[in-house]
């Protein structure tokens, strides 16, 4: 079949411009050889009239590559054909005046001819003051030209086989059929990116249609990487995800295999991840040529000078630059018997150093490793196989040795041959990924993995990820998961660290200076998987590690755009690098509740009905307090008193319909500070050393006791409302019992108070209760918790319990809270709505702190 179809053109010799555009259905011709010429007739000797060949610049003459596109697998690429005024008006005229000259071209892809035809020099009478005078005129002018066609035609290459030509127009059925089948396309590709929005589970259909068209998924285990539609097979597919490493680099994968990889190439594992490392310096020369006179032969006593024979065998990088060594210990077996391999090396006198070497040997038998610490060896025992085998040591001055021995009385073998490779001496606690030398030194620079053109305020960031050392540029408890940032980072960022016990953190800095931080204690240790998942939501931020939520400890403000995201590192610092395998990376335009955010890193999903909490105003009207006392009235939640860092108490009273919107109810009440607040019916009490009542909802308050019979309530008793009285557990955590500890009964009819019938229960600080007229009493024990009688000590210091008669308590639930709070009153509601409210605990420090607000959600 053709190879080569057929196109006639006309070209109006005195335009300003002409542009002739050529689709290309077939291969993509971005990287191909594009030529095309005009001559008088096929086999016209010299040079051509018009000679075009690929440029760059669209205002040049020359076929440009204007657009490349790709749709079901075929590529269709623009070509845009210019012709300047000049080469046009050169271009010979021929016959009588008044008649198209007709001249032949051809365009050829890759040195072959894929199109030919004629070309018309039409006649035209704009700017013809140029053309030849003694031309004949023409009588009897007949048309003789290509239909001046303005608006393209396309050119179908088939598989080498034929070539074909549609005009633009000619064909509008193939023309619909391809648009068809082009959107069709469109909306399976945007299908598909929705439907993976369940994985991560969001089933709300707005939010999967957001999540396909804005999320990010890059999953390096399986190779799937996705920046919103555009979904590509690798990496460097996605132009908003670039890579960078200016350096090879190698990777260990198991003990006997050793990988290299070019300049700039991401280390992907199969079935592993990413490998992201900070740079590391490799400060032994040679480190694989153990024959080359860097590496001292020493023989002392009746030791044998070592013999090293060069490139015997395959090392674990496949190539044939395995050395054979042979020591030997002669007939002596003490200290000053010796045969060894020694290089002087360049340290920091009391910094930390990882020294490491491939070897194989014979089963059993044993050689000697020490580095810049100079005393004591590593006593190493082939097994046969290659093994990467090193130890830390600390440098006791500025030069040091390394050595491979074998010694007496040391614990080595009194002879052996082993083959070795990949010496490695390297500034940290903990090896990092062989870096190959020659004649000098050489430094494997950081993986960089930055994600940008985002513009995200809300978003959740997903990241599965291994430690595996941290190496020479990492700050010990610095080893960085990622940062969210904008701009340089310097204003804006969120980190995501490590610390040097296994714990976790994030921090946040908005407007320059840091506004929250929380901490995850759980430790997990190097090589496991970490599932992180960061929840960036201006009133919720949440962080998250294999199902554990993190505890803030302070939490003000989020950064209002953020616009990239390094993994592995930080803009700010470069003693801040991960030094692990990224498993996945997943970026949400939203932010995912905590139920979410529990499955997707290995928790279990939160049960329908389930006591959970969750954030309702992060500024509330109120300053900032511990230790507040709160209460309902008339519909109203209450919240008034508390303490501040450096023995500040505020005084005051604050009233809310909603639980969110908080007024000033009273700013100075007349009762004490510190007081302890209480409601029976339409009253408020207020009680410490005396005591006080108010009937208009604390506008004004009236004494009704001088003295109480405890002297000062202690700070955090719990006091409740139980059968239309005041129950007061007073306790001062003092051993033995004081006679005024206990239950106190306030009786307002007879407004006194007299120790209640349970006695002394003796409960112990920090234990907070509160509870509503006429139903069952609540109890939470924290912090210190308290004494029980014999076979009633309770749980742990997060525990909910139920006071069904005075003398009996039971246990209810555990808090969903995430863990004990210090001094964090309970609100409950008397007009026996089905969610109390929690206000947070003490802030540290108080300063930084901001009131805050959490629901109890779901079924009682």
């Amino acid at each position: 079949m053709a190879t080569t179809a057929r196109l006639d053109l006309s070209i109006w010799r005195s335009d300003e411009a002409y542009d002739f555009v050529l689709r290309i259905i077939g291969p993509d011709l971005r990287n191909a050889d594009l030529r095309a010429e005009i001559r008088p007739e096929h086999d016209t000797s010299g040079l051509a009239l018009i000679d075009l060949a690929k440029v760059t610049d669209p205002a040049e003459q020359g076929l440009y590559v204007a657009a490349v596109r790709e749709s079901a697998g075929t590529w269709q690429t623009e070509i845009r054909i210019g012709i300047g005024k000049a080469a046009r008006q050169a271009l010979p005229d021929a016959g009588e005046s008044g008649t198209p000259d007709a001249l032949r071209w051809i365009l050829a892809i890759d040195g072959m001819t894929r199109l030919e035809g004629r070309v018309f020099v039409l006649a035209h009478a704009l700017n013809s003051d140029a053309a030849p005078a003694d031309r004949a005129q023409s009588y009897a002018y007949t048309h003789n030209s290509a239909d001046p066609a303005s608006s393209g035609v396309t050119l179908t290459i088939g598989q080498e086989s034929r070539a074909t030509v549609i005009f633009d127009g000619g064909d509008l059925l193939g023309d619909l059929v391809e648009r068809a089948t082009t959107a069709a396309d469109d909306v399976r590709t945007r299908l598909a990116t929705e439907d993976r929005a369940a994985l991560f589970g969001v089933t709300d259909p707005l939010l999967a249609l957001e999540f396909g068209a804005r999320g990010i998924e890059m999953d390096f285990v399986t190779g799937y990487f996705r920046d919103g539609h555009d979904k590509n097979a690798t990496i460097a597919g996605l132009n908003a995800v670039p890579f960078t490493r200016d350096s090879t680099a190698t990777f260990q994968i198991d003990d006997r295999v050793v990988r290299n990889f070019d300049t700039g190439t991401p280390r992907l594992l199969p079935g592993q991840g990413l490998v992201v490392e900070p740079p590391a310096t490799n400060l032994v020369r040679y480190s694989a040529e153990f024959g080359n006179a860097v590496w001292d032969r020493i023989a002392t006593g009746t030791g044998v000078l070592p013999v090293v024979q060069s490139n015997v065998a395959t090392a674990p990088d496949g190539s044939m630059t395995a050395d054979r060594i042979s020591l030997g210990l002669g007939t002596g077996s003490t200290l000053s018997d010796r045969s060894q391999l020694q290089q002087d090396v360049q340290t920091v006198p009391g910094q930390a150093f990882w020294g490491s070497l491939f070897v194989k040997g014979e089963v059993g038998e044993k050689i000697l490793l020490r580095h810049v610490g100079g005393s004591g060896y590593m006593v190493h025992a082939f097994n046969g196989e290659w093994q990467r085998i090193g130890r830390r040591e600390t440098a006791l001055g500025a030069t040091a040795q390394v050595e491979i021995a074998l010694r007496g009385g040391a614990g080595s073998s009194a002879a052996t041959t082993f083959l070795a490779w990949g010496a490695q001496l390297e500034r940290g606690t903990v090896p990092t990924s062989y870096v190959p030398t020659a004649a000098t030194t050489a430094t494997r620079q950081q993986d960089t993995l930055l994600l940008t053109g985002l513009a995200l305020g809300e978003m959740t960031i997903v990241i599965d990820v291994a430690l595996i050392g941290g190496g020479t540029g990492t700050m010990p408890g610095r080893r960085v998961a990622f940062t969210a940032f904008a701009d340089t980072g310097a204003i804006e960022n969120v980190t995501v660290v490590n610390d040097d016990i296994g714990g976790i953190g994030a921090v946040i800095q908005s407007g320059g200076d840091i506004r929250g931080v929380t901490r995850l204690d759980q430790v997990m240790g190097e090589g496991e998987t970490q599932r992180i998942a960061l929840r960036l939501s201006p009133d919720d931020t949440r962080l998250m590690r294999n199902g554990v939520p993190g505890l803030w400890l302070w939490d003000v403000r989020t950064p209002a755009v953020l616009t990239r995201i390094m993994v592995g590192g930080s803009p700010l610092s470069t003693l801040a690098r991960l030094g692990g395998i990224v498993k996945r990376i997943v970026v949400l335009p939203f932010a995912l509740p905590d139920s979410a955010l529990s499955v997707l890193t290995g928790g279990p999903p939160y049960p329908a009905g389930e006591i959970t909490w969750q954030r309702i105003i992060k500024h509330a009207a109120f300053s900032d307090r511990d230790s507040a006392r709160t209460f309902s009235l008339g519909g109203k939640q209450y919240i008034a008193n508390g303490y501040r860092i450096n023995g500040v108490y505020p005084k005051d009273i604050w009233s809310s319909d909603d639980g969110i919107n908080y007024s000033l109810v009273n700013a100075n009440p007349g009762y004490e500070v510190y007081s302890h607040m209480a409601v029976l019916g339409t009253t408020i009490y207020a009680f410490r050393t005396k005591m006080y009542e108010s009937d208009d909802g604390g506008l004004t308050w009236t004494e009704i006791l001088g003295t109480l019979p405890w002297g000062i309530l202690s700070g955090d008793a719990p006091v409740i409302v139980h059968r239309g009285k005041l129950l007061a557990f007073h306790s001062t955590g003092n051993v033995p019992v004081e006679a005024n500890e206990g239950v106190w009964e306030y009786d307002p009819t007879a407004n006194r108070l007299e120790p209640d019938l349970c006695g002394r229960v003796g409960f112990a600080r920090h234990s907070g209760s509160r509870g509503v007229q006429g139903r069952p009493v609540y109890i939470r024990r924290a912090a210190q918790g308290f004494q029980c009688p014999a076979g009633k000590q309770l749980p742990g210091p997060n525990d909910a319990w139920r006071h069904v008669e005075v003398d009996r308590w039971r246990g209810v639930v555990g808090a969903g809270f995430g863990g004990p709070t210090d001094a964090a009153p309970t609100l409950a509601s008397d007009d026996r709505a089905r969610w109390p409210v929690l206000l947070n605990g003490r802030v540290q420090p108080p300063q930084h702190g901001a009131t805050q607000l959490q629901r109890y959600v779901g079924q009682r």
